[in-house]
């Protein structure tokens, strides 16, 4: 097995803790979605929609749907760091799967929030904000090209 450049090891760790900040910052955000107030309840009749259960399903199929991004992301960067023949594949894989992995960090949550009834959180508002413009960041930096040295001999 030939040696590692210690550029592509930087970058896949770099890639690693870019994914595990955004996963982590969408499950704040599923946690955050499921626990706002609705709007709904002082309505009567309450509409279709608008029950307390009615977040569960996008919670739990958001926490999946994040930690399979997440292992996909982590199973291909190990592909690209032990597999010299499959590392282009790998590295696109993680690309795209880091993209998948910030629209879902938002999604997810933003779905949440809203299949319960409008619901509205002045204090989360600028939270929630802050939270997507630094998952968006952290996006941008998975799907960056990796920057390698020339390959030795």
């Amino acid at each position: 097995m030939k040696a590692v450049l210690p550029s592509l090891r930087a970058d896949l760790i770099r890639r690693l803790v870019a994914a595990a900040v955004v996963a982590g910052i969408g499950l704040a955000l599923l946690a955050q979605a499921r626990s706002l107030d609705r709007v709904c309840p002082a309505i009567y009749p309450a509409p279709p929609g608008c029950f307390e259960d009615s977040r569960g399903p996008w919670s739990f199929l958001g926490v999946g749907v994040i930690l399979m991004l997440l292992g996909i992301i982590a199973g291909s960067g190990a592909v690209a760091f032990r597999s010299e023949n499959r590392r282009d594949a790998a590295l696109g894989v993680l690309r795209v799967a880091g993209l998948a992995l910030g629209v879902a960090a938002l999604f997810f949550p933003l779905g949440a929030a809203f299949s319960g009834g409008f619901s509205i959180d002045p204090t989360g508002i600028a939270l929630v904000g802050l939270a997507s413009a630094v998952c968006l960041m952290l996006t941008v930096v998975l799907m960056r090209a990796p920057r390698l040295a020339a390959r030795q001999p």
